[in-house]
């Protein structure tokens, strides 16, 4: 079966064709997520996950989660978008229900007269999934990494977009809250391809904020 993912290869084919197959157990859940998330968002996060693993078959096309992530990451050419339209909008509207969406990223507004308007997505830099990468960074080296550049630039940079998790040596990806981390940052840059403006720019005090609705 064909490593990557491409536009007309549908996730729901591949999930199809992986119910026929034994699959290994996979670990959703660590320490560290039950430290930063509550029990219910835990099954949310849990989805996000499992939708990650899916994404890269995990499940059904190799015999364990690390070997599956470091095959599917040895080459950043694979063709975008990685995900299945239906399968993303639905697990987005997933988590904007269950409040995990805000807890992730912000939708900031710009409307100042010298400045673009617009909205894009932003990372919340108070919110869980932060809080998250604050944690994991500390004992996990790749995170930590990552977690320094977003100190940095207060954004995923396109760097950092180019860099993660390609150039990132020894990535555990068998840890549940690695590959939280891992999903989110790829749902963030298919998610921001929905709002007006692509590139994040300075925003001023007392901007509006959504917690990530928008018309």
């Amino acid at each position: 079966m064909t490593k990557y993912f491409t536009l007309g290869f549908a996730l729901c084919f591949s999930l199809a064709a992986c119910d026929t197959i034994t699959k290994p157990p996979v670990d959703t859940v660590d320490q560290n997520l039950t430290q930063v998330f509550s029990s219910k968002e835990v099954e949310t996060t849990n989805r996000v996950i499992r939708f990650m693993d899916s994404t890269i078959l995990v499940s059904c096309n190799y015999k364990n989660v690390q070997e599956a992530y470091s095959e599917f990451f040895s080459n950043p050419t694979f063709s975008e978008p990685i995900f299945n339209e239906v399968a993303f909008e639905g697990l987005i509207q997933e988590m904007k229900k269950s409040g995990l969406f805000s807890e992730f990223w912000i939708v900031r507004r710009v409307n100042a007269p010298d400045s673009l308007k617009g909205v894009y997505l932003d990372i919340n830099m108070n919110g869980k999934l932060f809080k998250l990468v604050e944690s994991v960074g500390q004992d996990e080296e790749s995170i930590g990494e990552y977690y320094g550049y977003l100190m940095r630039d207060r954004n995923i940079s396109p760097a950092l977009v180019a860099m993660f998790p390609y150039d990132y040596a020894a990535v555990n990806y068998k840890r549940p809250s690695v590959r939280l981390i891992v999903a989110a940052h790829f749902i963030f840059l298919a998610e921001s391809k929905k709002y007006s403006i692509k590139k994040p720019v300075s925003i001023r005090l007392g901007d509006d904020e959504d917690s990530g609705n928008h018309q």
